[in-house]
């Protein structure tokens, strides 16, 4: 290898030391929840058709804090159970806690911001 090669080496391996050493800010995403909510009661035939009633009342009312809160599946603690009732089919019921994804913005600078004045 000629010298001329060996310093084109160097400094590349320099500059790429000097990136991986400045630090870069992280960016995240969280889940951002709401206090736990019911269904009402849903009696139907089906399992099926009860467990989609309750699940659509549990949304409805998920609804109340906003549309971005009405996914089931970005729900916590949820819990989605039916019980036969005799001559009446299933009663099912929905319960969890509404839920968003928020993006996390990176931290700019630490402690509280100067009031200008």
């Amino acid at each position: 290898m000629t010298l001329q090669v060996r310093l084109c080496h160097l400094s590349v391996t320099a500059a790429v030391a000097a990136m991986l050493a400045v630090p870069y800010p992280a960016k995240g995403a969280v889940r951002v929840c709401k206090g736990p909510i019911s269904s009402a009661v849903a009696i139907e035939k089906s399992e099926t058709a009860g467990k989609r009633r309750a699940l659509d009342d549990w949304k409805a009312k998920a609804g109340l804090f906003g549309m971005e809160y009405t996914s089931w599946r970005l729900a916590a603690d949820k819990r989605l159970a039916c019980t036969a009732v005799k001559g009446q089919g299933h009663a099912c019921l929905a319960h969890g806690s509404p839920c968003i994804i928020k993006q996390v913005p990176p931290l700019t600078g630490a402690g509280p911001k100067p009031i200008p004045g």
